[in-house]
């Protein structure tokens, strides 16, 4: 079974990383109430660190869902928890939800993204074509502020911190391990699939093809085919 449970290493490492740096009960929303959101609104409830005070995601019962099972307020608009986190999560591979985040956080905020693992134009913040300037204004390649766009100045001036994730931060390695193997944390509840050695190709094009129900899929010899 200890063997088995390395399955969870590399996903909570990403998990952890949104603890790093938190000052104790940090109050933290979570963008996007899908499965990735599921995971860390739990890892969240459990840490000695921060406090889930919102989930926001535009699927109010799904939202409701998960907000009431971890003590947390549930909003369809993010502007409705406006002031009320230091910290967010993006948990969904959507540009509008980096900016709500960068927004929704407090000065000195952080925003962990944990879903834009594809790389390509759709992962991109798309900015609006540079202003004309006036003929009498010399050029500063300004952009206009009437479409949605990242404003650098929400990460300078009011020092908000803009964190990747992606499980490969060596240095969580050994606390990590700890939490797994000792089940202060159990990562068993990752784990959404099993399938007997037999059917390793439906397997490996769940995995490949998440259904929405779907987190980790596991391969496991001792299960019987039926």
């Amino acid at each position: 079974m200890a063997y088995a449970m390395g399955y969870g290493l590399a996903p909570l490492r990403g998990l952890w990383r949104e603890g790093r740096g938190f000052l104790p009960k940090h109050k933290l929303a979570v963008i996007g109430a899908g499965q990735f959101g599921k995971n860390h609104c739990r890892v969240i409830h459990e840490s000695e660190r921060a406090q889930l005070v919102a989930v926001v995601d535009t699927d109010a019962a799904r939202a409701g869902e998960m907000a009431a099972q971890y003590g947390a307020e549930a909003f369809t608009d993010f502007r409705q928890a406006l002031g009320l986190v230091d910290a967010a999560v993006v948990a969904v591979p959507s540009q509008a939800a980096v900016l709500q985040a960068l927004e929704l956080v407090r000065g000195s905020g952080k925003i962990l993204l944990f879903a834009h693992t594809h790389r390509g134009p759709h992962s991109r913040l798309a900015l609006p074509p540079p202003e004309a300037p006036h003929p009498s204004q010399p050029s500063h390649n300004s952009h206009p502020s009437s479409s949605p766009h990242l404003d650098l100045s929400t990460i300078c001036v009011d020092e908000k911190d803009l964190i990747g994730s992606y499980s490969s931060d060596f240095t969580l390695q050994a606390e990590v391990a700890r939490l797994i193997f000792s089940r202060k944390l159990d990562v068993r509840k990752l784990v959404t699939h099993h399938f007997p050695l037999e059917q390793t190709a439906a397997a490996i094009a769940l995995a490949g093809s998440p259904a929405a129900d779907s987190l980790k899929v596991v391969v496991n010899q001792e299960l019987m085919n039926e």
